[in-house]
């Protein structure tokens, strides 16, 4: 597997407790405090993983966060349920946002 690459100045890596997640905007109000909040003691708790994109400015430009979810039988369509197993279906969200400039 082959690694992404980046603008010059620009790294990913695993949200740490002294990245500044207060300052960052993403124009969602929401997910602007999550990442503030809630995003590092989901990971410290092994409920997600973030990953953060900082920038030169040494700002996060950006995140993304896996989590693992199921997916409830009442939730999926008739054709669907009767060729999966009848248990809770493992699934995977992600959520991905890039902060205004500067």
């Amino acid at each position: 597997m082959s690694s992404a690459r980046f603008p010059a100045g620009y790294r990913l890596e695993p949200l740490r407790k002294s990245h500044p997640r207060s300052a960052f905007r993403s124009g969602q109000a929401l997910v602007d405090d999550w990442l503030a909040t809630k995003a590092l003691q989901n990971q410290d708790k092994r409920l997600s993983a973030t990953k953060v994109l900082i920038g030169p400015s040494q700002r996060i430009a950006g995140f993304y966060t896996l989590a693992t979810a199921q997916v409830g039988f009442g939730d999926l369509p008739p054709e669907l349920i009767r060729r999966l197993p009848r248990r809770a279906l493992p699934a995977m969200e992600s959520e991905a946002k890039a902060g205004s400039p500067g």
